[in-house]
């Protein structure tokens, strides 16, 4: 019998206090049982209500309730992890699983915790570490950005960590990105032009010298 980790959805009504305790649970399933997560809205719109501004509203009150319940566990856990590259972890799990649930409202969730958190190394790199494991198609155009921005914070750490996302999504984007990247640090310059060169040997001809 193999532990995993389920979410539980958010109950998307007007007004709700912050959860305080933790929404990612250990549970125990049997062979060949699955869960899969249901992301329900429980919002009632007025028929006054123009489409537009109801898409509009139901949007904000997502990412307001992802907001609300996922983040201080999603940073719990960060600062609980220890995180290694070439390895899935705790907080890879957890993301994953929201972005089943709805990954574009994952997405915003995810790059507002990068706005709030930005001058904090430590959440910066886990949420590095973590959108570096998505595919660079399911984090797009949210990752990226994220990572751009790496390259120029003040934590060495933090810049390695926005390298080796471009490194891991080996997109054509990646290697433009890098080229043209320089930093002081003689180590990571060398870093960036190894992740460079395996890049356009592993892209080949399908992307031109910027």
């Amino acid at each position: 019998m193999t532990e995993t980790y389920a979410l539980v959805p958010p109950d998307f009504t007007e007004n709700q206090p912050p959860q305080t305790t933790p929404s990612f649970q250990p549970i125990k399933y049997s062979a060949g049982s699955m869960h899969q997560a249901i992301l329900e809205d429980s919002v009632y719109i007025t028929s006054s209500t123009s489409d537009a501004s109801s898409e509009a509203f139901i949007h904000r009150l997502r990412l307001s309730q992802f907001k609300n319940k996922y983040t201080p566990e999603f940073l719990r856990i960060i600062f609980e992890e220890n995180f290694e590259y070439g390895f899935n972890s705790l907080s890879d799990l957890f993301v994953k699983q929201l972005m089943e649930m709805n990954d574009g409202i994952t997405r915003e969730w995810l790059n507002s915790i990068y706005r709030d958190y930005w001058h904090d190394a430590r959440v910066f790199i886990g949420l590095l570490h973590v959108i570096s494991h998505l595919e660079y198609e399911q984090i797009c155009p949210e990752g990226p950005t994220m990572a751009m921005a790496a390259l120029y914070h003040p934590s060495v750490e933090v810049r390695e960590c926005g390298i080796r996302a471009f490194e891991n999504w080996g997109a054509s984007e990646s290697l433009s990105i890098l080229r043209n990247f320089r930093c002081d640090e003689k180590w990571l310059q060398e870093y960036v032009e190894q992740v460079v060169s395996d890049l356009e040997e592993e892209l080949g001809g399908n992307v031109s010298a910027c």
